[in-house]
């Protein structure tokens, strides 16, 4: 795999910079280090991440994509939270391991992994987050392990169809 290092911004942005989307993304066993917002930023219809690390950044995935799989992949000590997924369908988030995540205290609610719907009518749906390792070290208690969030517009839309297993 690739190692990326010493960003300002995000490390790796596929689909989310106007122009023409991509279709598929394949981002298997890389390395993100010491950067300053999101490690991989996915936005297209189909993206698989395998088996990545992500240290020492602001927070690990932000993406909004249908056909979503996200399995393998370890977060430590990142300021902000793993995984954060918007306006998804078709997502899987399995066998990822969180170490020390939210290092900073932002004064509000911080997530190791959150599913936000995304303006109205828009919502993350049929997703599965399973077989996930949780050791964070810190005392914040504003931490939090996995979070369904309505989004942010009025009336918030609510995610439909998660499945949430060991």
């Amino acid at each position: 795999g690739n190692q990326f290092e010493g960003g300002i911004g995000e490390m790796v942005g596929i689909g989310n910079f106007g122009g023409v989307v991509s279709l598929r993304a394949w981002v298997i066993g890389n390395y993100f280090y010491n950067y300053a917002r999101q490690g991989l930023n996915p936005n297209l219809v189909q993206a698989k991440i395998i088996g990545n690390q992500f240290y020492l950044g602001n927070g690990g995935i932000e993406a909004g994509v249908s056909d979503l799989m996200i399995h393998g992949n370890d977060f430590f000590t990142l300021t902000g939270g793993g995984i954060s997924i918007a306006a998804a369908n078709h997502a899987s988030v399995q066998g990822n391991t969180f170490r020390t995540v939210i290092t900073n205290n932002p004064g509000s609610a911080v997530y190791a992994i959150v599913v936000a719907a995304q303006g109205t009518g828009n919502p993350s749906s049929d997703g599965q987050i399973s077989g996930n390792i949780f050791n964070n070290s810190s005392t914040f208690g504003n931490q939090i392990a996995i979070a369904l969030a309505p989004g942010t517009p009025t009336p918030a839309t609510p995610n439909a169809r998660w499945t949430i297993s060991h």
